[in-house]
């Protein structure tokens, strides 16, 4: 949306920018600290990135509760 590419990126939140494709991609995890970084050099609320996550939990929270639901077995 900003039309920044990967270096640009990195070199404002100041790594390298194999560590933005890693986190793109989400391959490596992003520390708290450094995805508040990010949220300032993107100029977006910390909120921003968890968007849509409560969906998520809803969903994972459902199949979770279906797969520990003791089943009865046929004697």
């Amino acid at each position: 949306m900003l039309r920044l590419t990967q270096q640009q990126v990195a070199i404002a939140v100041g790594v390298r920018f194999q560590q933005i494709q890693k986190y793109e991609c989400g391959e490596t995890r992003i520390s708290a600290a450094r995805l508040w970084n990010l949220a300032k050099v993107l100029d977006v609320p910390i909120g921003y990135f968890f968007e849509g996550l409560s969906q998520v939990e809803d969903r994972a929270s459902a199949q979770f509760a279906e797969a520990a639901r003791p089943t009865t077995r046929a004697r």
